[in-house]
């Protein structure tokens, strides 16, 4: 909002004022108002003590606001001027405080109450505070104290409020808390789906600033619904959706004309390791917080997080799935069936349950004059190279058994083969 600052004659206030009025918004305004027409009369007449009152509050660069009188008329600096917001002022200049902040007058008038009666300080932290001041019911948070001024016959004549607005402090802990709970919630996540839950059930629990989430994933350019926290209120339609998957820009929805406003919903791209989107979020706001650069930013670095989280279990699946065909085709190089071989049977151990690479395994080998070989492998590690290295030692074994060499000749010829080997340097073998 931009304020028409007068220009003040040197006639036009009391040469007190004058010398202490800084060169600023307030101070010409603090200058030029028509103090005679408020219960503070001329400020000529102003009492010693508010006279010093006022010299701290326009002097100071910290938010101070006097109020004095009966009425609690209200006299403030610049620093305290973005308290009022883009409607409260500069109408609020000489104002009472009642007429104001009618809307928190329930919450900050018993404090004024109290000090102007009792003489007591008060003095408030992180408090929240549902204003008026920007054109929408907005939530705001503040850490302030009264203050008693003694007026010059001993009574107290008004009330000194030191504030400041800590609304961004707020909500840099409130969303870092929700950022930290999703990246843990969302570790070691290996199922897309599973994962999808788990996001929106986690952000649900942080509803002040994400009130509902719509996460679709993307399948052959289509988009799926695959979790979601909306209740009762209508879905992004599919077009905007598509439009996002298709761009990979943020779209904002119910955006107000100026930027200290809220707005309904953003429509976010969550990108994958290619670039393209792999899903798009849609979020609900929180209708009493201007959708602000903080705002967006956080809403970003949720995407962020569960970009990583998405791509890392496509990755995972990915990977599993090509172990598996790995281990299958590895199977059947490694052991031949055993119905080949009517007295031979031979035995391979998986590591883990749902990979079949690596472990450990025995061959029977059926050799001369009704004799049988046993060898049994143990696989240190796992994975393909791990198995590829004991398949060789496998292979190695059975031939010089069939060779005829003995025991001990077949072990002191794996020793050179391991060593050889660079997954087989660490490599067991029994008889």
């Amino acid at each position: 909002m931009t304020v028409d600052v007068p220009t003040v004659s040197g006639s036009s206030a009391p040469d007190w004022l004058r010398r202490i009025a800084p060169d600023t918004e307030m101070g010409h305004l603090v200058l030029a108002h028509d103090w005679a027409a408020t219960s503070l009369g001329d400020a000529q007449t102003w009492s010693t003590a508010l006279r010093a009152a006022v010299t701290t509050c326009l002097t100071s660069r910290f938010p101070v606001l006097v109020v004095w009188g009966p009425d609690l008329v209200k006299i403030y600096n610049d620093a305290y001027r973005p308290i009022l917001g883009s409607e409260k002022h500069p109408a609020a200049l000489g104002a009472p405080a009642e007429q104001i902040w009618g809307e928190i007058w329930h919450q900050i008038g018993p404090l004024f109450g109290q000090v102007m009666h009792t003489g007591e300080p008060t003095f408030d932290e992180r408090e929240l505070l549902v204003m008026e001041r920007n054109g929408f019911v907005e939530h705001a948070w503040f850490t302030w104290s009264y203050s008693p001024l003694v007026d010059d016959d001993g009574s107290i004549g008004g009330v000194l409020d030191i504030a400041y607005e800590v609304t961004d402090e707020v909500l840099a802990r409130r969303r870092l808390q929700s950022l930290t709970e999703l990246s843990r919630s969302l570790y070691g996540a290996e199922h897309i789906a599973e994962l999808c839950a788990t996001a929106t059930a986690t952000l649900s629990q942080h509803s002040e600033d994400i009130t509902d989430v719509d996460l679709y994933l993307v399948f052959d350019g289509q988009l799926a619904l695959t979790a979601s926290t909306r209740r009762g209120t209508a879905p992004v339609p599919d077009e905007l959706l598509e439009q996002v998957a298709r761009e990979g820009e943020p779209l904002v929805l119910g955006a107000a004309m100026h930027a200290a406003a809220p707005a309904e919903r953003v429509v976010l791209p969550i990108g994958g390791s290619t670039g393209e989107p792999v899903a798009v979020m849609a979020v609900g706001l929180d209708p009493h917080l201007a959708y602000d650069t903080a705002y967006e930013e956080y809403l970003g670095l949720v995407a962020s997080t569960l970009s990583a989280a998405i791509d890392s279990a496509y990755r995972h699946s990915t990977e599993l799935g090509e172990y598996r065909r790995i281990s299958e085709t590895l199977q059947g190089a490694m052991l031949l069936p055993v119905s080949d071989l009517p007295t031979v049977a031979a035995r391979y151990l998986a590591a883990e349950g749902r990979l079949a690479v690596g472990g450990d395994w025995y061959d029977v080998i059926e050799l001369d004059d009704g004799r049988r070989g046993l060898v049994v492998g143990d696989c240190v590690g796992h994975g393909l190279q791990a198995a590829a290295a004991m398949s060789q030692l496998r292979s190695a074994a059975r031939a010089m058994l069939l060779e005829g060499r003995s025991p001990g000749e077949v072990l002191a010829g794996l020793d050179p083969l391991a060593l050889s080997l660079p997954d087989a340097y660490i490599a067991t073998h029994d008889r």
